[in-house]
């Protein structure tokens, strides 16, 4: 693992990534409910978000297909970051319902994004790895995928429940200081946005892109090939 370099890179980017969904998804229910007063609109926006993210699933595939899986992930982070800047441009008692629709549907929208080309992403990383190494390591690499997108989605959300909690954000307050209005924002948008970005950069900087990777798979299937005409002479 440490001597695959495209490998090591997607990692970084999917811990910055899963820590910054983390960070937004651990405070998002507590600054809808408490903040900005819109509880009750809540399991509307979360069943819009749902059919809006099976629907937009056969645009970004086809997308993936046509721009590459980089380019549809980097494009999904931009819009989680538009919609994470667009919650924390929201204030108690001016909001409306379709204020917090739009950028929960944006955010949703990149969210699907980073759902179909990460695992597709590594697949490709995957292949490389038997190429360049000449080893399977599959399950190995998939295992800890898992365990990343797990574990720092967990760590994510206690971090952003901890920033809020350190600037003695309550959400039952009616009155909210600038101090508390900043550890919001600070945990629903900044500090996730910041982190968004972080794994760009290093999404950007992964060599194997559509073209790369077709060439790896000609040349794995073209070993396995001579492979298969190799055990039929031995027998």
């Amino acid at each position: 693992l440490l001597k695959n370099k495209p490998l090591l890179l997607f990692f970084s980017a999917y811990l910055f990534h899963g820590t910054g969904i983390g960070i937004l998804f651990g405070v998002f229910f507590i600054y809808i409910d408490g903040y900005l007063g819109m509880g009750e609109h809540y399991a509307l926006m979360s069943f819009i978000g749902t059919v809006l993210r099976l629907g937009s699933v056969i645009i970004w595939r086809q997308l993936a297909n046509r721009l590459g899986k980089k380019t549809v992930w980097i494009t999904g982070k931009l819009f989680t970051c538009a919609g994470a800047l667009g919650l924390i441009s929201l204030s108690p008692g001016d909001t409306v319902f379709l204020d917090i629709v739009w950028p929960y549907m944006l955010f949703q929208l990149g969210m699907v994004a980073g759902a179909i080309a990460a695992p597709s992403l590594v697949s490709d990383l995957i292949d490389y790895s038997n190429w360049k190494f000449k080893t399977e390591c599959t399950a190995s690499y998939y295992g800890l995928f898992t365990l990343i997108t797990k574990g720092f989605l967990a760590l994510g959300s206690a971090l952003g429940i901890m920033i809020v909690g350190w600037y003695g954000f309550d959400p039952a307050s009616p009155v909210y200081t600038d101090e508390t209005i900043f550890a919001v924002h600070l945990a629903l948008g900044w500090l996730p946005v910041l982190f968004f970005l972080m794994a760009v950069l290093f999404v950007w900087f992964i060599p194997i892109n559509t073209q790369r990777h077709s060439i790896i798979r000609q040349r794995l299937d073209s070993l396995a090939l001579r492979n298969i005409r190799s055990s039929k002479a031995d027998i």
